[in-house]
Formats: C-alpha cells, sequence, structure tokens
C-alpha cells in the first residue's frame, strides 16, 4: 500500500542522514488530501529522554503519552482517539531499564564485561534505527488495524519482561496480528517487533 511505502521510505530516508526518530506513533504520521506521508516531531530526539525507568511510569507518561490522560479528542493516521487512561506504547522494549540493574553480573561487573544473563545488554545511550523500526512496526499494526492499538505500557512490559525476541509475543499483540489481513504485511510487523 502507497502509505505504508511511504513511511518505510521517510524512517529509511532519516536513518540513512543518521537521524533517529525516537516517537514515532500515528499521532506523529500526517497525511495530506493528497495522500502524501508527512512524519512530523523530528527533533525530539534531542529532548526526550533516551531511556526510562520501567518501574515508575511517570516519566513515560511525561514524555510520551501526550497529555497525561486528558480527556481530548485527536486525529490521526490510525483514527480517532482519546486520551481516555489507554496507554498506548510504540517505544521500543530497549528504551526501559531496571533501576539499579546494570545488566552485568558480578564477576563482570569487575572484569567490566557485558553480561549475558538472559539477554540483558547495557542501557543504551542513543538513539539507534532499530528502536525506530519497532516503533514502526506498532504504528503499522495500528494502521491495518483501523487504529486499534498494537501494544500498551503493560504489554510491551511483559513483551520486555519476556526477551523481546519475537518469540514470546505477548498473547494480545499476537491476536491482533492474527487480524492483519495480509500475510506478507503480518511477517514483516512480527519482524519489525523482533528487533
Amino acid at each position: 500500500n502507497w502509505i505504508t511505502y511511504q513511511l518505510l521510505k521517510a524512517v529509511q530516508s532519516l536513518h540513512d542522514v543518521g537521524v533517529c526518530h525516537g516517537h514515532l506513533t500515528t499521532e506523529n504520521v500526517l497525511l495530506t488530501s493528497w495522500n502524501w506521508v508527512l512524519i512530523s516531531d523530528v527533533g525530539c530526539q534531542h529532548y526526550k529522554p533516551v531511556v526510562l525507568p520501567d518501574d515508575d511510569p511517570r516519566e513515560w507518561i511525561h514524555w510520551f503519552e501526550g497529555r497525561g490522560g486528558e480527556d481530548v479528542r485527536r486525529e490521526s493516521l490510525g483514527g480517532h482517539h482519546r486520551g481516555n487512561g489507554e496507554k498506548k506504547c510504540c517505544l521500543a522494549p530497549e528504551r526501559f531499564y531496571t533501576p539499579g540493574y546494570s545488566g552485568m553480573n558480578e564477576s563482570e561487573s569487575k572484569e567490566g564485561g557485558e553480561g549475558n544473563d538472559g539477554g540483558a545488554t547495557a542501557i543504551p545511550s542513543k538513539l539507534t534505527p532499530a528502536m525506530d523500526v519497532f516503533s514502526l512496526g506498532c504504528v503499522l499494526i495500528e494502521l491495518f488495524l483501523n487504529g486499534e492499538r498494537a501494544l500498551d505500557l503493560g504489554d510491551l512490559m511483559e513483551y520486555r519482561r519476556k526477551g523481546g525476541d519475537g518469540s514470546t509475543l505477548p498473547q494480545s499483540l499476537k491476536q491482533k496480528l492474527d487480524k492483519i489481513e495480509s500475510s506478507k504485511m503480518r511477517a514483516a510487523c512480527r519482524h519489525m517487533l523482533s528487533l
């Protein structure tokens, strides 16, 4: 579909010049009357945090949820949305960290190596293209499901706890992916969420 193609090319163009968006959502994808896609909020990577604590959603609500649950009607590519407490989350799981946990076990910490216990990695200090690809997968799911969100904050935290490798998708996300009619688009979205 033309809109999907434009979204993919727009994000690729950003990455080709070394820019990661950091907050791709349907609310940041604009559509002209001629069906041209524009991505807004480019540049937010300079003032929004790269990582957030996974034990306290206040920072996430402040920086990424918008108006903190205020009852506001917004129109976007994905349809109509209400700020009704639904905590839609399009951030990649690696953007969350557990405070007090470095991802290293004690012996590796002394040696200065990275931990290897369950796939834990160092806390990222900058945005990566893979983070945007994950977010774009969420945007495409929402687009193909006529505005139904791909993940809420709880689903994302469950996905993160299970390893976030795509083989352990939350049941709610599996059900949503199954609703996408095109098997190729369903596979592409699943792949984007497994990066």
